[in-house]
């Protein structure tokens, strides 16, 4: 989505400082999904009769559900099956047999647990 001069110049990290990168990386990851959830809008071989019908609410994002108790097992089953496009989409995490909306405190709970299996000694 950069164009390839910026991504030349950005590669050069004596010119532009690391805040400045990740600025344009969240930037850049976030049109990105924007895009994503657009092609489910409007898709190009059904433009005609986007405005008539009504796409699932739920395939704007990359919906993961997962069991606490198989958690990274669980994880990587579903991102494996996922295709590309599902991936580039805002994720939207729920835990099995809990009733809880995701607005950002499902999905960092999910980051911590999944980091505690990831990094745990045995």
């Amino acid at each position: 989505m950069l164009p390839r001069r910026f991504c030349s110049f950005m590669a050069h990290a004596n010119l532009v400082p690391v805040a400045f990168k990740q600025r344009v990386l969240q930037v850049e990851n976030m049109l990105r999904q924007r895009l994503s959830q657009e092609q489910v809008l409007w898709p190009q071989e059904e433009a005609p009769l986007a405005s008539a019908v009504r796409p699932d609410p739920s395939a704007l994002f990359f919906n993961l559900r997962v069991s606490r108790q198989d958690l990274l097992r669980g994880t990587l089953a579903q991102m494996y099956t996922a295709s590309p496009s599902d991936l580039r989409r805002p994720l939207r995490v729920a835990f099995e047999g809990e009733e809880a909306v995701d607005e950002g405190g499902v999905m960092r709970e999910f980051f911590r647990v999944l980091s505690r299996e990831l990094f745990a000694p045995e």
